[in-house]
Order: C-alpha cells, then structure tokens, then sequence
C-alpha cells in the first residue's frame, strides 16, 4: 500500500488558476483612484461592474478595454 506522500508527488501539477475578477481595492490600484472613488463611480454608473451577494466585483479585461476607451458605456451585469 502507498502512502499519501507518494500518491500526492505522483499527481500531476495543477495549472494555477487565475482569477479574472478584481475587488474595489485592486481597481483603484489599476486606475490610480481611491477606493472612495472607485465605489462612487460603481454607484453613479460610470464604470463597468458586477454585484454578487453585496460585493462589487470587476473583470478585469472588461476594466482594461474600459480603460482604453473601447467599453462605449459602463454596464452593470
């Protein structure tokens, strides 16, 4: 019988997985704004976003072609 060590060290690395939303913290650190700043333009619907369970979360290729001036309006999902 093989113990949990050898069968851990067998398993294949799993790919790390990269998550694709951003909280208000990490936002405003992309676009050089405070976090005030930040939940006052998610409130006023200026930028992009999503609500889930309470929380404003943000895609981050949504925020990046936001920023380049390619999101012709802020939607809110």
């Amino acid at each position: 019988m093989s113990n949990i060590n050898t069968l851990n060290s067998e398993l294949p690395v799993a790919k790390r997985i990269e998550r694709v939303t951003m909280t208000v913290t990490e936002t405003a650190e992309l676009i050089g704004v405070s976090q005030t700043t930040v939940y006052a333009m998610a409130r006023e619907g200026q930028i992009p976003h999503a609500r889930v369970r309470g929380r404003i979360l943000f895609h981050r290729e949504v925020i990046e072609s936001w920023l380049r001036g390619e999101h012709a309006q802020a939607a809110q999902a």
